[in-house]
């Protein structure tokens, strides 16, 4: 996008921001589109790979995956071979990351692993916005230890 990196971003509903009216999502996918990201809507990951993502077939090159499933994870056959928590949400450090380099995982598709106890998403747009803002700040090389992935509930 705008800031020197190239993003792909895939929804698997058929418009961004499903839980809006389509035609707020269109205005989204097109705002997304004018700051230079892809934008793939109506389609899921097949396959996320050491040498990027898979979608039907279609393989997209990627240095970084940052994995953002919706309210119930929907990880299973992504080939993701990390550690899976028995919800199956993917186990993360608080910064997100994955037992796997250069992937990423926030919002309700990851669960930290803090002095041995798992804690699970708290389902919130606000917790999946911070650990956006804290995952991509440290993709910049931007240190923020204000900014930590929230949780509230544990399994």
């Amino acid at each position: 996008c705008s800031r020197g990196v190239s993003v792909l971003l895939i929804e698997r509903a058929t418009h961004c921001m499903p839980h809006l009216p389509p035609a707020v999502g269109l205005q989204v996918h097109q705002a997304l589109e004018q700051l230079g990201c892809t934008v793939i809507c109506g389609k899921t990951v097949d396959t996320l790979t050491s040498r990027g993502i898979q979608i039907e077939g279609t393989e997209y090159s990627v240095e970084c995956a940052i994995l953002a499933t919706g309210v119930t994870p929907a990880t299973p056959g992504i080939g993701f071979d990390g550690t899976y928590t028995a919800h199956g949400e993917i186990l993360t450090t608080k910064e997100g990351t994955t037992t796997r380099s250069n992937i990423y995982a926030i919002g309700d598709c990851a669960a930290q692993l803090v002095s041995g106890t798992i804690i699970r998403p708290t389902y919130r747009w606000g917790a999946a916005i911070a650990q956006g803002t804290t995952v991509g700040k440290m993709l910049r090389g931007i240190p923020d230890h204000s900014v930590r992935l929230p949780t509230t509930s544990t399994a």
